[in-house]
């Protein structure tokens, strides 16, 4: 982000909501967009924020291996990105980037949605971020809310109303810019 000259809306989906909330608070940045994401308050963790909910039906396929946390098979096709054809949800499971699993309990220390103008995209049929808790976060931040009704991979299942949505983010970023010029 320093490195970019000019005003940015960040996206962020799943965890890179996580990432957004954090590295929103530059002033270049003038917007958050959250898709299916964890959006964490000063303090909080992601563990914090799915304490707030029962178990999804992805829980009980996540394990954790040397440090990492892996999605089992079964879980990514059932309960992940159950709304894909089984061949696209396979080799996206094959090339799944895994987290480390001290990034579920590390707190946010910056909020950048406090101050932000947000936006979220809630995918209502998650089985991996509960879309109750999906709406917590929105109503929190205040953001504006777009459902879809989306596994937690709204942007590849859904991706026409995710695009759509982002454009109208980016144009009413741009209207406020030059409503203050």
């Amino acid at each position: 982000l320093d490195t970019i000259e000019g005003d940015c809306l960040l996206i962020g989906h799943s965890y890179g909501g996580v990432v957004i909330t954090q590295a929103g608070v530059r002033p270049n940045v003038k917007g958050l967009l959250y898709i299916a994401a964890f959006a964490p308050d000063k303090g909080e963790t992601m563990n914090d924020l799915l304490r707030k909910n029962p178990p999804t039906a992805a829980a009980p396929f996540f394990e954790i291996k040397d440090g990492y946390v892996w999605l089992r098979h079964e879980g990514f096709r059932t309960a992940f990105a159950q709304d894909l054809p089984i061949e696209q949800a396979d080799v996206l499971h094959a090339v799944q980037k895994v987290p480390n699993a001290a990034i579920f309990e590390t707190p946010a220390e910056e909020v950048a949605w406090k101050d932000k103008k947000s936006w979220f995209i809630i995918s209502k049929a998650d089985r991996t971020i509960d879309p109750h808790l999906q709406h917590f976060e929105a109503q929190r931040m205040h953001a504006t809310i777009n459902e879809v009704a989306a596994s937690h991979l709204s942007m590849i299942s859904q991706p026409a109303a995710v695009v759509r949505f982002i454009e109208a983010a980016a144009q009413e970023l741009l209207e406020h810019r030059f409503a203050h010029v």
